[in-house]
Order: C-alpha cells, then structure tokens, then sequence
C-alpha cells in the first residue's frame, strides 16, 4: 500500500497524473490503510484481543476482492490474497473475547 501511495505521489510530481486532487487523495488514503493493516497485524502478534474484530471484517472484505482479482485476469495476485485473508482470519478466531473488565489496566490498581 505504502508503494501505491507512493506511486501516486510520483505521478503528481512528474505531472503524469490525470489529476493532483486525485491521485493525492488515492495517496492519502493508501498511506491511512497502511497503518490501520500495522496496527492490526501489531496487535494480532501481540495477542490482543481488540484486534480480533477489525482483523475479521478486514479479512472478510479482502474474500471478496480476491475473487474480484481471480476473475479480472490476476489470477496469482487474487489467490494470493484469498490465502493471505483466509490464514489471518483464523488467526482472529484464536484471540480470546474481548473482556473490558480484564483488559482495562485502571481497575488493576484500585
């Protein structure tokens, strides 16, 4: 993601961009998703159990997009992202629930 952004941004300098709003916006947005997947795979190695519901809609949303790759004509890309969205979403499964009570750090001290 952090490569397509640049690659936006590459494209406004050298002026090859349709449009700067555009191609700023794609950046933008790419770099913002970029960090939202590190704070995620972040906090799925760390064994969080915060991370487990946005980690399941993330990769339930990359199913579909991979099938939309397969059928597109970018076969490896698209298999790729199904196995790469099927393997993180059963590592979501294993996290524990979410449990305030255990998790919150300030009830530790009262």
């Amino acid at each position: 993601m952090l490569v397509m952004a640049a690659m936006s941004a590459y494209g406004v300098i050298n002026g090859e961009a349709s449009t700067t709003t555009r191609a700023l916006t794609e950046a933008a947005v790419l770099v913002v998703l970029a960090a939202g997947v590190a704070l995620l795979a972040i906090n799925l190695l760390r064994h969080k159990s915060l991370a487990k519901t946005p980690t399941l809609l993330w990769n339930g949303m990359l199913v579909p997009v991979s099938f939309s790759l397969i059928s597109g004509g970018a076969k490896l890309f698209g298999v790729a992202t199904l196995v790469v969205a099927v393997v993180s979403f059963v590592a979501a499964l294993t996290l524990p629930r979410f449990d305030p009570d255990e998790d919150d750090e300030a009830d530790a001290v009262l």
